[in-house]
């Protein structure tokens, strides 16, 4: 959390600059998707662009996970059945549910951490967005 480090090592020279960087957009996802798919065994009835579609907010890491829990899936197959199988829809449906992505948690946390530490010259310019958890809008802070 950038609001913890050492305002020492925020100097210039240091690491004065932040960068913030925001979760993957829709094509990002699809590459990250593409990539990690591209040398499993993936059964017909997957469709990237609807893995891509549920998974607004999620980070690399989140669909990365997703990605493994859905090979999981397969792989417990194998294990008990001795049959393999590709990674099929209800592989990626399940694991699905199991992930919570903590991109709009973190926003909330981040900004509010930022004001409360009269942080948000350091932390660049305040731009009012709708980003939402829970119902409750958040500033986002973008670095020129």
């Amino acid at each position: 959390e950038p609001w913890n480090v050492d305002v020492a090592l925020l100097r210039g020279g240091r690491f004065g600059t932040t960068i913030f960087v925001p979760e993957p957009d829709f094509d990002a996802r699809k590459e990250i998707f593409e990539g990690i798919l591209g040398s499993k065994p993936v059964a017909d009835d997957v469709a990237v662009e609807e893995l891509v579609r549920i998974t607004d907010g999620f980070t690399g890491a989140d669909v990365m996970t997703m990605c493994e829990k859905a090979t999981d899936y397969a792989l417990k197959d194998y294990f008990k059945t001795k049959e393999l199988r590709k990674i099929t829809r209800a592989d990626f449906e399940k694991a699905s549910v199991e992930i919570t992505t903590f991109v709009k948690p973190w926003y909330k946390k981040a900004c509010e951490a930022i004001v409360s530490l009269k942080l948000e010259e350091q932390f660049g310019k305040v731009l009012e967005q709708d980003v939402v958890n829970a119902g409750a809008k958040v500033k986002v802070f973008e670095v020129p």
